[in-house]
């Protein structure tokens, strides 16, 4: 073999944590907004209630979206974590050098 493979377990859990934040900002973004909504028609009248039901609608299509967003985010974090268990797993038994031994 020419080249051996050299993952270093805790920096892909590392930079696999950082997604977790960018997760969390998402999942912020998501939440309903009722006192907003339970307001509307006061503060702009009854005429307004169509468009407040166009603004639930977008509104829940934006939470459904940001929801996605931060799933995908947390799944890399997971797989992330998941790669380092299976690497040092590997290196433990022997299975390939991957924290560059010469074996």
């Amino acid at each position: 073999m020419g080249t051996i493979f050299s993952q270093d377990p805790d920096d892909l859990r590392g930079r696999g944590d950082k997604h977790v934040p960018v997760a969390d900002a998402y999942r912020a973004g998501a939440r309903d907004d009722p006192e907003w909504e339970g307001g509307f028609l006061e503060r702009a009248g009854y005429g307004a209630s169509a468009l407040l039901d166009k603004n639930k609608a977008k509104a829940q299509s934006r939470i459904q979206l940001m929801n996605g967003y931060a799933d995908t985010h947390q799944g890399a974090r997971n797989v992330s974590h998941s790669g380092a268990t299976t690497f040092e797993g590997s290196d433990t038994d022997g299975a390939g050098g991957v924290r560059g031994s010469d074996a």
